[in-house]
């Protein structure tokens, strides 16, 4: 059996692999809630938004191409260039909105709105007809929006940075742009081979960046320097490999759920890392972003067939998907 085919009912299901699948999207958003959190920590050892992004996604690039090598020696110029071309436009800036917002505003008040962007996708997929209308997609926009709401709105109390949470939002604005772009442009490019020139293209908007500002330091500090390593290697490879590997075995559908608990995740080590504190007003607006997710993913419950399933290609996940920033 191909890899790539999954078979599901009483006949051939194989329940080991669905555990493995499990663990391993519960491990890819682990590594996910982390990344805002050593972004954070190598700002505040001197990095700055170009130098992370540039050296995150050089690392990245060179340490996927190792492990897509064998499709990139034989991919085509033109299944190489339209992801690269993503990588430098809008995956680049969704990635510099988001950091530039964690510079601004707590961490766990940036992802939770950056985790408002499924939402977006499914206006923006019906506003654009390729997808109609569904109560399940106007409760999955409506839950969103009052979450984000609600988030905003509990922390009038507090201080709140109106350009931080414009640069939050607008990432995923800017992330929603990239994933409807990529649904039609990249729908058959291999998943590793995506990941790999997406990243060496928002490497090269990054580099590309710095230098036109003058504001690209690579000479950081040691313990910065390895900050930065953790944010290529712990919180991009290895989340994106073990997403790979949970969709491969359960589905794309079934993955995206069980990385919803990335936002709680992300808030949760907040807290312990920087004493962050959402009001319960705000954690109430942290579970209907949450809940919105759930109801843009779910599917009516069938009985079981045994039949082939194949695996779609790619699909991106959220900085909360398949390269959230």
């Amino acid at each position: 059996m191909s890899p790539d085919v999954l078979t599901v009912g009483n006949m051939g299901f194989d329940w080991t692999q669905e555990r493995i699948g499990a663990a391993l999207c519960l491990a890819a958003a682990a590594s996910f809630a982390v990344q805002p959190l050593l972004v954070k920590l190598a700002f505040d050892g001197g990095a700055s938004v170009v130098s992370v992004g540039a050296l995150r996604f050089a690392l990245a690039a060179a340490v996927l191409a190792v492990l897509a090598r064998r499709t990139l020696a034989v991919a085509s110029l033109r299944m190489l260039l339209p992801p690269f071309v993503l990588g430098l436009t809008l995956y680049g800036l969704e990635t510099g909105l988001f950091f530039a917002s964690i510079q601004r505003i707590d961490v766990s008040l940036a992802s939770l709105l950056m985790c408002s962007y499924p939402a977006v996708v499914v206006a923006g997929a019906v506003l654009l007809g390729r997808e109609r209308t569904s109560k399940r997609r106007v409760a999955a926009l409506v839950v969103a929006l009052a979450g984000v709401l609600l988030a905003l709105a509990g922390g009038v109390g507090g201080v709140l940075d109106p350009v931080g949470i414009a640069l939050a939002l607008a990432a995923s604005v800017i992330y929603a742009s990239y994933v409807l772009v990529s649904d039609r442009l990249l729908g058959t490019t291999e998943p590793l081979v995506l990941a790999t020139m997406l990243c060496a293209g928002a490497a090269t908007a990054f580099a590309l960046g710095g230098a036109a500002t003058g504001s690209l330091a690579v000479a950081l500090p040691p313990t910065t320097l390895l900050l930065v390593a953790g944010v290529a290697l712990l919180a991009t490879v290895l989340p994106i490999a073990a997403f790979l590997g949970g969709v491969r075995r359960l589905g794309p559908s079934r993955a995206t759920i069980l990385g919803t608990i990335e936002p709680p995740l992300t808030i949760g080590l907040s807290a312990l890392v920087f004493g962050e504190r959402l009001t319960p007003v705000q954690l109430l607006g942290a579970v209907l972003v949450v809940s919105a997710i759930v109801i843009v993913q779910a599917r009516g419950r069938t009985k079981p067939r045994a039949v082939p399933v194949a695996l779609p290609a790619p699909v991106p996940t959220p900085e909360p998907e398949l390269l959230a920033a």
